[in-house]
């Protein structure tokens, strides 16, 4: 699965939910070609309340780039993870040191359970500096 990065340089937030919502095409597009009916319901639930989360959190959280998701449709409840991303690890930091973290996952919480998906693993909150330091840039190798 390939990663969609916003370049920063972009401060539009037009743009940014743009460029989310290409990313988002994109990303449906190849798992509507292998998953099931009941699959791509949940996972259009699932980014539908994320998208939510995700404009919300690029013009009130500092440092916030972009907002993603882990699934095995096979067994949602247990296996959804989310995962805040920062640009760097100081923008990370300072958004926990300033609460933001309890902000997003409330935010997460309630935009989920409007679309019925329970979330019974805890937010994660990483950055891309970390991503690319630890994984050379490879969510899925990160959290799949």
């Amino acid at each position: 699965m390939s990663v969609y990065r916003f370049s920063p340089d972009k401060i539009n937030y037009f743009s940014l939910i743009l460029d989310l919502t290409a990313y988002l095409t994109v990303k449906n597009n190849w798992f509507h070609n292998c998953m099931r009916k009941t699959d791509k319901k949940i996972d259009n639930a699932i980014i539908s309340a994320l998208t939510e989360v995700c404009e919300v959190a690029l013009k009130e959280v500092a440092g916030f780039k972009w907002i993603t998701h882990f699934v095995n449709y096979r067994d949602v409840a247990n296996s959804l993870i989310v995962v805040c991303v920062f640009g760097s690890n100081s923008e990370l930091s300072n958004a926990l040191k300033a609460g933001q973290d309890h902000v997003l996952r409330q935010l997460i919480q309630q935009q989920l359970t409007a679309v019925n998906i329970k979330l019974r693993k805890p937010v994660n909150f990483d950055s891309e500096q970390a991503c690319d330091e630890q994984n050379n840039g490879d969510w899925q190798q990160r959290y799949g």
